[in-house]
């Protein structure tokens, strides 16, 4: 199985970061973001990690070394994710596991994903519904709709950054990322919510009480830092 690790955007919501190191960098006790979550990938025993870079692309290829393979993406600037995994769709020819680079979580999440049999099976929390994260609606353990664009108030959960594919569900993913091939404002999970429409099943794993952030502001930068001070 590969691993997918998007990491060329600017990360412009944590500008005292971003602008001196990408956002995936910052660290969490004596790891970054970034190297925690490939050592995990690595201690699962995926070692086919292809991380895409674009903003302080040198930065990261530096610190991660040989633990992965790396592809830049010009575009970086003017898009979104959706044209980010747009740019290596042709390297996925089988099952692979998709993440955000800003994010820390536990490995235990990862396990679960990994050892799904669903086509595509995102993780998600229902425990809350946040406003800055990716909403989820769901009804009988099937994903209904997501984006950012349903309210807080409608939504039944997040979606946390992490999702596995199936090789079939690459390859229907490949398909409607193709769709979007002009968008350049859009998250890739426009291209999960056309899946949804065309009634292709989108599954979810509950993470329950596994911890996970996601670190798009400075506050949960301090919040992250507090909680895993010296870990």
């Amino acid at each position: 199985m590969k691993a997918i690790i998007l990491a060329a955007g600017v990360g412009s919501r944590i500008k005292r970061f971003s602008l001196k190191k990408h956002k995936s960098l910052i660290k969490i006790g004596n790891k970054s973001l970034l190297t925690r979550i490939v050592d995990q990938l690595i201690d699962i025993n995926i070692k086919d990690i292809l991380i895409v870079t674009g903003h302080k692309s040198e930065q990261i290829k530096k610190e991660i070394k040989m633990k992965a393979k790396f592809v830049y993406f010009p575009g970086y600037r003017s898009s979104n994710n959706l044209q980010t995994l747009l740019y290596v769709s042709n390297k996925i020819k089988g099952p692979f596991l998709c993440l955000f680079s800003d994010i820390f979580f536990d490995k235990k999440i990862l396990l679960k994903l990994k050892k799904s049999t669903k086509h595509i099976c995102l993780a998600v929390d229902t425990s809350k519904v946040l406003k800055d994260t990716m909403r989820i609606k769901k009804k009988n353990n099937t994903i209904t709709d997501i984006g950012s664009e349903i309210k807080v108030s409608d939504g039944d959960g997040n979606f946390i950054g992490i999702a596995k594919f199936s090789k079939k569900g690459a390859e229907n993913l490949k398909k409607s990322l193709k769709f979007y091939k002009y968008n350049y404002t859009d998250y890739y999970t426009i291209a999960l919510k056309r899946l949804i429409k065309k009634k292709i099943r989108i599954s979810y794993f509950e993470v329950k009480s596994l911890y996970w952030t996601e670190i798009d502001f400075y506050k949960d930068y301090l919040k992250l830092k507090k909680k895993y001070a010296g870990k």
